[in-house]
């Protein structure tokens, strides 16, 4: 029976649902699925739902599929919130607290009694319970997690290991003052874990190696962010690191391994010493006391917490760090060895471990004596090529590429690991003769290497002697004694690779040349032959040689030198780029392509309609050839061709008269792509209507139809497109304005308006907020270049505004309050009459002002503070008689909150000034992501004004650097970007309003208004406090200032 309606919840038609929500028949499937989603707002979905999923007589693959839903409700309804004065508070749930209560009461049991994916939908809903209700409202769960892990069942135990780690995982990055929960938890659970881990430790089994890993885990979510107090007694951790120790010691033979090196990352013991691993690469610089604690340690700044937790991290890095070092290493033996196997994410934690150890003394003064061994037989041998490269180079030579710069594989490669690794150790511990043996180990390779180029391991060594040479170019250049041998270097040991059998040998001898253009050259030839021979390796019948060759021009083609010898050859250089850039997605390439066409400015108009010509041809046969885009390479080729073109008009914006001739090679590709079956390429599609409506004389005809077939597409399925929509559409409006009106083009405006600005659905919340903000902002590229011309449509404008206001102040962005206030600020200037009119037959007056002084605060765009100053401002054209009593009473209230806002204006406008004239500051460095990494950014990035620091000496920021980014990031302790709706500053953007003064505006309009209403002017001056009438006059003053500058101008 096909069911098609379901009132009441039945657990077997629910079954039915599930089952057939997979169902290769279209109907029955779509029928299940709309049937599942009337279910969910049933209240009794929950229960049934969970009941499905821990039933034993359902099939496996229904099971997953209601537990696939049940996860979906949870993360819906579990916990929601709603924004009030922009903070987030948790509301009531819609679930009954009775089916909240038994889903809590049985998710442990129903994830042992379950496994694989569907174990992990349920771990996944625990780890979301948890987060939202523990402690407080779920205080139970931690004596149940204890019952299984005391238990003898391994299946429990290792559910109760997983519930665990979930619940420390809430708290990685948990500040301290709000730590107290992660201290009760590791005091309660981690002396048993400790004992487990002890005991684990003897087993063998893959069951054993999996609780470890997850023992790991536990740890490294409790200790990532803060120290709980239970560590405070250095004792209670020697256990667990010393069983950190037996795993990352532990032998794993090729015969207990899966065969196949796919299948071995995965293997238990394997994924136990990437923890381990991960584990120490963590703590070695998380327990190392930095230049701020130490400094207050000096300074007795510290309070008593900070002094335990100081005492501890030095009492580590003394007694535990330095032992640290040794089963690390035996991690990397398999590289010193050449033999058996280590999977990479292993090695790489391994790698990123010694990163810490070559920084700070007290680590690297033990390891001195290992520096040596452990640049030529672990180092070294990574950034040699590898049977791996080779296998990529010969089979499949976009994706050794793609490796070659992927910038993700220097997190995950320890190719790449290592070679940043030679290059810190070069710079911050190469003096004293340790520059000199890793040279004197190269040298050596290389005599090796030219005394028998046909060993196939010394061609390998050849390779990574080039690799190693170019990421410490800087060392070389900068050093006295080596500068002077660079030419001999480059001639003896470079040069002759450029015509070397070997592919990847010619490959890296472009990129290592690339590194040492800055060579001051005494014979000018052998640089000259240099670039001369990375210009024959464009034609190279390899292609990964071709693409280096072109990407390792960049630096030679800034030298005026060469940039003159190369000029002649700029169309073969130009076609090169071209075709590779049709072959390969690589970001390299076409930031070179840019540095060659800026740096051909004035040559490259003669070439560019070719260009884009071809490209555009290219791009229309793959479309017209391909009846499905769903190769992923024909879909990257077509759209490599439009970014390239992109690329191409960039380089060419200062030549107006160009754009003219690009529309009807354009206008066919454009049209042909405003087509549902392209949506991939609309982003590429709307920033070559963006170029030629921005850096065009004027808007053609032709152009203005791609307006229309622009609104068509948005209409039809491109509305998420609204925020890229946006930037021509202000083209369009602002440059043909008055075509603009001609055609009536505002209903089209109007239109895209309210669809995405619809009296709010609930179920919708928040799903079109980007949306909403990029059509305000449109509305507003009307109002300002169309003043009194679109009367009739300011109080549509305002109610959609309102109506939408009175949800997003619960549901929407804050992104979404201030562009609406942004709009009635913007209605407000267009005609403070209608705009008064309107909201006042609405009764909305008050309330609308009373919203909107509360937001003020909030503005945070020198756009936003200036419509609003100038909006306000407005309101001080009319007569008294015409402005509403309501706001008769709050005059005062508005004169103060422009004044404050002209005043924020100002200060902006003198940092930004004084930014321009200053150095970069830790602010300017400064991420989105906690303290902690932005320290560490800033460290990484002061420390490069150093180099060779002693061997007692850490290679790290000092206190008074330090202390000056502290109190540089007290000034932005409440930044936060995390959200996408979040309003950014648009120094690009332009409007009719720039050339306002807003502080000028204002003081004139209210200097008239005083004078025809002098008994208000004074009634709002004399209740003015004496602080406010000295910013009054200081700001009178200043806007005095600005006009008479003006006049002088």
């Amino acid at each position: 029976t096909v069911i098609t309606s379901l009132k009441a919840m039945d657990k077997q038609q629910l079954v039915w649902c599930f089952e057939n929500a997979l169902n290769a028949q279209n109907d029955v499937r779509e029928k299940a699925e709309n049937i599942i989603m009337e279910a969910e707002k049933i209240p009794d979905f929950l229960p049934v739902c969970f009941e499905i999923v821990t039933s034993n007589d359902v099939a496996k693959i229904t099971k997953l599929q209601a537990a696939i839903s049940f996860k979906r409700m949870i993360v819906k309804k579990w916990a929601p919130y709603e924004y009030k004065d922009f903070k987030q508070t948790r509301i009531q749930s819609d679930f009954l607290p009775q089916h909240m209560e038994q889903i809590k009461l049985n998710i442990l049991t129903a994830m042992c009694n379950s496994n694989g994916p569907l174990r992990s939908q349920l771990e996944y809903v625990f780890g979301f319970i948890a987060k939202a209700d523990y402690p407080h409202d779920w205080p139970n769960v931690l004596e149940e997690i204890s019952s299984l892990l005391s238990s003898n069942d391994i299946n429990q135990m290792h559910v109760s290991l997983v519930a665990l780690r979930l619940l420390f995982k809430k708290y990685e990055f948990t500040a301290r003052e709000n730590a107290e929960p992660l201290h009760n938890l590791t005091e309660l659970t981690f002396p048993t874990l400790l004992e487990l881990f002890n005991f684990l430790a003897e087993e063998q089994s893959l069951e054993s190696a999996e609780m470890q890993t997850i023992l790991c885990k536990i740890f490294y979510s409790a200790t990532y962010y803060i120290l709980p107090e239970y560590f405070y007694d250095i004792e209670k951790i020697v256990g667990w690191i010393e069983n950190l120790y037996n795993i990352l010691n532990r032998e794993i033979t090729n015969e207990e391994q899966p065969e196949s090196e796919y299948d071995r990352p995965k293997y238990p013991w394997w994924k136990a010493k990437k923890w381990a691993a991960k584990v120490f690469s963590r703590i070695i610089e998380h327990f190392n006391p930095t230049g701020l604690e130490k400094r207050k340690y000096e300074e007795k700044e510290m309070d008593e917490l900070e002094l335990v937790e100081y005492n501890f991290k030095t009492d580590f890095m003394t007694n535990l760090g330095p032992k640290m070092i040794e089963p690390v290493y035996n991690v990397l033996s398999v590289v010193k060895n050449q033999n058996g196997y280590s999977p990479d994410i292993v090695v790489n934690y391994a790698l990123q471990y010694f990163d810490t150890v070559i920084r700070l003394s007290i680590l690297y003064k033990p390891f001195k004596p290992h520096l040596k061994g452990y640049l030529e037989e672990i180092l070294f041998p990574l950034i040699c090529f590898k049977d791996s490269d080779l296998e990529d180079w010969q089979e499949d030579p976009v994706e050794y590429l793609r490796n070659e710069y992927d910038i993700l594989q220097e997190f995950f490669s320890p190719t790449k690991t290592a070679a940043g690794q030679i290059h810190d150790i070069m710079k911050i511990r190469g003096g004293k003769g340790c520059l000199d043996d890793f040279m004197n180990f190269i040298n050596n390779n290389l005599q090796e290497y030219q005394s028998n180029p046909n060993n196939e391991v010394n061609v390998r060594k050849k390779y990574g002697c080039l690799h190693a040479i170019g990421h410490i170019s800087n060392k070389l250049l900068n050093s006295a004694h080596y500068s002077d041998y660079l030419e001999g270097i480059i001639a003896n040991h470079i040069l002759p690779e450029f015509e070397s059998e070997h592919g990847f040998l010619r490959a890296k001898a472009c990129w290592t040349f690339n590194q040492f253009t800055e060579v001051e050259w005494e014979n000018k030839d052998i640089f000259l032959s240099g670039v001369s021979k990375i210009v024959e390796r464009l034609s190279d019948p390899e292609l990964p040689v071709r693409v280096i060759a072109a990407i390792s021009l960049r630096n030679s083609i800034l030298i005026e030198e060469i940039s003159e010898l190369l000029k002649e050859n700029l169309p073969n250089i130009l076609t090169v780029f071209f075709e590779l850039m049709q072959e390969v997605d690589n970001d390299e390439l076409i930031s070179t392509l840019q540095i060659v066409i800026h740096q051909y400015k004035e040559d490259i108009a003669p070439f560019a309609l070719g260009c884009i010509e071809h490209l555009a041809s290219s791009y229309l046969n793959i479309l017209n050839n391909t009846t499905d885009l769903v190769d992923d390479s024909v879909a990257l080729a077509a759209l490599e061709c439009l970014r390239t073109i992109c690329v191409v008009l960039g380089s060419v914006r200062e030549c107006e008269e160009i754009f003219p001739l690009t529309e009807p090679i354009l206008i066919p590709v454009i049209k042909i792509s405003l087509n549902p079956n392209y949506i991939e390429f609309l982003d590429e599609i709307i920033k070559l209507v963006t170029f030629i409506t921005f850096f065009g004389a004027e808007i053609s005809i032709e152009m203005w139809e791609i307006f229309e077939h622009l609104y068509k597409a948005f209409d039809e399925f491109a509305v998420q497109y609204a925020p890229n929509i946006l930037v021509p559409f202000d083209n369009y409006i602002s440059k043909g304005t008055e075509f603009f009106l001609e055609k009536n083009y505002i209903e089209i405006v109007k239109n895209m308006f309210t669809k995405v600005l619809p009296d709010f659905v609930e179920d919708e919340q928040s799903k079109n907020d980007s949306e909403v903000i990029a059509m305000c902002q449109l509305v507003e590229v009307v109002l300002l270049n169309c003043r009194s011309y679109v009367d009739n449509y300011i109080p549509l404008i305002l109610e959609l505004c309102i109506n939408r206001l009175n949800h997003a102040m619960e549901y929407s962005s804050e992104g979404v309050v201030i562009i609406l206030f942004d709009i009635f600020a913007n209605c407000l200037y267009y005609n403070p009459l209608i705009f008064f009119n309107f909201i006042d037959s609405k009764n909305w007056t008050g309330q609308l002002f009373e919203m909107w002084f509360g937001i003020l605060q909030s503005l945070a765009r020198s756009h936003d503070k200036k419509i609003t100053v100038i909006g306000f401002s407005t309101l001080f054209m009319l007569s008294l008689d015409q402005i509403p009593n309501v706001i008769q009473q709050e005059l005062k209230s508005i004169v103060i909150a422009t004044l404050g806002l002209c005043n924020d204006i100002l200060l902006i406008q003198d940092m930004k000034q004084q930014e321009n004239d200053a150095p970069l500051t830790a602010a300017e460095i400064y991420t989105e992501s906690d303290n902690i990494e932005a320290l560490q950014y800033l460290q990484s990035y002061l420390k490069n004004n150093k180099e060779d620091f002693d061997s007692d000496e850490d290679a790290e920021i000092g206190a008074e650097e330090l202390l000056a980014f502290e109190n540089e990031l007290k000034l932005y302790a409440g930044y936060d970007d995390e959200d996408e709706t979040e309003l950014e500053e648009e120094e690009d953007f332009t409007s009719p309003i720039d050339d306002i003064n807003e502080l000028v505006y204002f003081m004139t309009h209210f200097a008239n208004f005083s004078n025809n209403n002098e008994d208000v002017f004074n009634s709002i001056l004399g209740s003015f406090s004496d602080i406010e009438k000295e910013e009054f006059n200081r700001l009178k003053d200043i806007a005095t200032q600005i006009m008479n500058e003006n006049i002088n101008n």
